[in-house]
């Protein structure tokens, strides 16, 4: 006879984390940033866009520091992704998240430059945006954690 344990089903993680799996196959795909910005314009799954935006956001925000138009690039098109999530956010919960809404680092990205660049209130609504659909972004206190921090500022001045 077999133990009670076998006839268990294994609990199935609720909240997948995302294998990265997406972002290299459209980075193989498309290995530059030029062709990454390419095919953004001829591009029409939803999902394939959503893939295209992020490694696009994810590659100048990563270089806005060093590249005035890597910066500008970076909000350009992180903006032009959130407008288009909501056209994005149900088939990405389903297909991708497993019912979930999985991290979305545009988010992070464009509260974070909006910050930098002093812009307090769009970060907030960014961040807010964010929490609507469900996105977290996997650090201590989250979003709203940011939310509070960037009130303060709001409130007290940047010191």
């Amino acid at each position: 006879m077999l133990p009670f344990r076998s006839l268990v089903r294994p609990k199935r993680r609720l909240r997948p984390k995302r294998s990265g799996s997406e972002e290299a196959s459209i980075s193989s795909k498309y290995p530059t940033l030029e062709d990454k910005l390419a095919a953004l314009r001829t591009e029409t799954d939803a999902l394939d866009r959503h893939f295209l935006y992020e490694a696009i956001v994810r590659e100048t925000f990563r270089l806005r520091h060093d590249d005035h138009k890597m910066r500008q690039l970076c909000e350009r098109i992180g903006m032009e992704h959130l407008r288009e999530f909501p056209r994005i956010a149900a088939r990405l919960r389903r297909e991708i998240g497993y019912g979930h809404m999985p991290p979305v680092f545009t988010f992070q990205a464009m509260g974070a430059l909006m910050t930098e660049w002093g812009a307090y209130q769009k970060a907030v609504d960014i961040y807010e945006m964010a929490l609507r659909y469900g996105i977290d972004d996997d650090t201590e206190g989250g979003f709203r954690r940011k939310i509070t921090a960037l009130h303060r500022l709001m409130r007290h001045g940047a010191k």
